[in-house]
C-alpha cells in the first residue's frame, strides 16, 4: 500500500511509484541463472571470493544463502542442486558484493518468490513456507551471523536492501555479529523494520574481537527496537581500532528494556566499549529513545565506555529518555581520553539530565585517569530537562577514584533551556570522588546567549577560565570564534572555521 511496481515486460524494466505518484529511477529486471549460489555471477561464471572476483548477490535467494552459510544451517545451491549446510563459513578474508537493489516485498527481487525449498525460516511452519512469506512475516530474515559470526568484507555498491524484516533475539541487524578478523562493510542502505533484544543495530548488531573494523557510507532508514545497546548503524562495539565514517540514520530507534549497567541507545552507535574507536562525518535525523526509558541516549552515541574520538558529526533528530540525554553523547562513563570536536546539535533533547553535546560526563568507581576534550562544538536545539540541563554539557562529575579533567574550548549554546538546575553551557559540576579526587573544568572561548540563562554554570565553578555571555549572535561573534588561539598560538588545523549561517547564527564553513 506504500508503493507500487510498474513493469514493462517487453523492455525488461520497471519503475517504483509511491502512493503520492512519485516515480523512481528505471530499474532493470535481472535474471540470475544460479539463484542461491553466490559463487557464480548471474551468467554462471565462477567466482572465488577474492577482491578481483568477489562473491555476488543478485537476488533474495543469494542473500538468504549467504546468511545460511555464515550461520551454518539451512541450504545452499551448487550447480542448481540443493545442498544441506553442515558447517559455518565466516568468509574470513573474502569479499562479497551486492550487485543491485533488493526489496523483500517485491517479487522482482526473487528468482522465484513462491519457492518453498528453503523451508521454515520464520518460525511458522503452517504458513506455506513460500520464500517471500518467510522473509516478510514471523521472525523474517535471519541476520548474517547469529549462532556464528561474519568476518569478511561486504560492499553494497551503493545499492539498497528495502523492506528488510527482522524479528530476532540477540544480535539483530543486517549483520548480527562480527567477532574476528579485519573487515569492512560499506556503501549500503537499508529500510524496513528490525526488532531484537540485546545488541541491535541497523547494519550490525555487535562487533566484538575483530582486529580492525571499518564501517563507511552506510545509511539506515529502518525503524529499530532492541534491548540494552541499540544503534541506527551499530548496536554494540567492542573492537579496538574501529572507524565509523560517513554514516547516516533516518530511522526511529527505540529501546524495549534493559538488564545491564550503563546501556546506551544512539543514532549511530548504541554503546562503545573499545579503545581507539572513531566516529566521523556521521549524522542522525531519526527520533532516538522513548519518554519512559532510563537508557543513556545520544543523537550519535548513547554510552562511551572507552577511549574514542567523535568529529564532524551532527544531530537533527529528537532525543528522548528519562535519564541522561545529549545531542551527540548521552553518557561518557570512562576511558583514558575522549575527543569531541566539530560537532553540533539542532535536535530537541528531553530527559532528566541533559546537555546539547553531552548529557553526563563522568568517571565512576574505576581507576581511570581520564580527560574529555569538547572543542569547536555548538548547540542550537531546545533542551527540556526534568532535572539538570546545560547548553553544552548537562552534568559533570561522578564517584571517581582518580581525577577527571574536562577541557571545553571554542563552543557556544543559543538553544532554549528549561529544567531545575540550568546553566548556559554547563548544568552542574558534582565533585564526590575519593579523598581529594575531583573533576576539573578548564574553559576557553565558551559562550552562551544571555536570554537563555542567568549564569554559565548552573551549579559549580570552573577551575580555569570563564564561560562568557553574549547578547547577540552576529558577525562579531563569528570573529570571536575564528580568532581562537591555542597554547601554540594558532587556530587548530583540525578544527573547522566559522561563518554566519542563513538562520543568523554561526555555523561551520
Amino acid at each position: 500500500g506504500e508503493e507500487f511496481e510498474v513493469i514493462f515486460k517487453e523492455k525488461n524494466r520497471y519503475y517504483i511509484v509511491d502512493k503520492d505518484g512519485n516515480i523512481g529511477e528505471v530499474q532493470e529486471i535481472i535474471e540470475d541463472k544460479n539463484p542461491g549460489d553466490i559463487t557464480k555471477d548471474k551468467d554462471g561464471n565462477e567466482l572465488d571470493g577474492s577482491e578481483e572476483k568477489p562473491y555476488e548477490i543478485w537476488c533474495i535467494e543469494d542473500l538468504v544463502v549467504f546468511s545460511n552459510m555464515v550461520n551454518g544451517e539451512g541450504i545452499k545451491f551448487e550447480n542448481g542442486n540443493s545442498v544441506e549446510i553442515t558447517l559455518s563459513d565466516d568468509f574470513s578474508g573474502k569479499y562479497i558484493k551486492l550487485m543491485r537493489t533488493l526489496n523483500f516485498k517485491s517479487k522482482l527481487s526473487y528468482a522465484n518468490s513462491e519457492r518453498i525449498d528453503f523451508g521454515d525460516i520464520n518460525g511458522n511452519s503452517a504458513d506455506g513456507n513460500t520464500l517471500i512469506n518467510e522473509m516478510t512475516t514471523g521472525t523474517g530474515f535471519k541476520p548474517i551471523g547469529v549462532e556464528n559470526s561474519f568476518a569478511g568484507n561486504f560492499n553494497g555498491e551503493n545499492n539498497k536492501i528495502n523492506n528488510i524484516y527482522i524479528q530476532s533475539s540477540s544480535y539483530a541487524g543486517l549483520f548480527g555479529k562480527i567477532t574476528r578478523g579485519d573487515f569492512y562493510i560499506k556503501n549500503i542502505e537499508i529500510s524496513g523494520s528490525i526488532k531484537g533484544e540485546y545488541h541491535t543495530g541497523g547494519i550490525i548488531g555487535e562487533i566484538n574481537g575483530s582486529t580492525t573494523a571499518n564501517i563507511s557510507n552506510c545509511i539506515n532508514r529502518a525503524n529499530i527496537e532492541g534491548k540494552n545497546e541499540v544503534g541506527g548503524i551499530i548496536g554494540y562495539n567492542l573492537t579496538n581500532n574501529s572507524t565509523i565514517i560517513q554514516c547516516i540514520n533516518y530511522g526511529e530507534i527505540k529501546i524495549n528494556g534493559w538488564s545491564c549497567y550503563y546501556p546506551g541507545i544512539g543514532g549511530i552507535l548504541g554503546t562503545n566499549g573499545s579503545k581507539n574507536c572513531e566516529i566521523k562525518e556521521c549524522e542522525n535525523y531519526g527520533k532516538i529513545g522513548i519518554q519512559d526509558s532510563t537508557i543513556y541516549t545520544g543523537g550519535i552515541i548513547g554510552t562511551i565506555n572507552s577511549t574514542m574520538e567523535i568529529s564532524n558529526c551532527a544531530n537533527f533528530g529528537e532525543v528522548i529518555s528519562n535519564s541522561n540525554s545529549g545531542g551527540i553523547v548521552g553518557y561518557y562513563r570512562f576511558g583514558d581520553k575522549v575527543k569531541i570536536y566539530n560537532n553540533y546539535n539542532q535536535g530537541n533533547i528531553k530527559g532528566k539530565e541533559i546537555g546539547g553535546i553531552i548529557g553526563w560526563c563522568s568517571f565512576p568507581a574505576y581507576s581511570d585517569i581520564g580527560t574529555c576534550e569538547i572543542d569547536n562544538c555548538y548547540n542550537v536545539g531546545e533542551l527540556q530537562a526534568t532535572g539538570i540541563v546545560g547548553g553544552i554539557v548537562g552534568k559533570i562529575g561522578g564517584y571517581a577514584y582518580e581525577d577527571m579533567k574536562i577541557y571545553m574550548n571554542n563552543c557556544y549554546n543559543i538553544g532554549k533551556l528549561s529544567g531545575v538546575t540550568i546553566g548556559g553551557a554547563v548544568g552542574s559540576i558534582i565533585n564526590n570522588g575519593h579523598g581529594e579526587k575531583k573533576q576539573y573544568l578548564y574553559v576557553n572561548n565558551v559562550y552562551y546567549l544571555i536570554i537563555i540563562s542567568d549564569k554559565g554554570i548552573g551549579k559549580g565553578n570552573t577551575d580555569e577560565g570563564q564561560i562568557n555571555v553574549i547578547e547577540n549572535v552576529n558577525s562579531e561573534f563569528v570573529n570571536l570564534l575564528n580568532n581562537y588561539i591555542n597554547s601554540e598560538g594558532v587556530y587548530p588545523t583540525e578544527w573547522k572555521k566559522w561563518k554566519l549561517g542563513e538562520d543568523g547564527y554561526p555555523i561551520f564553513e
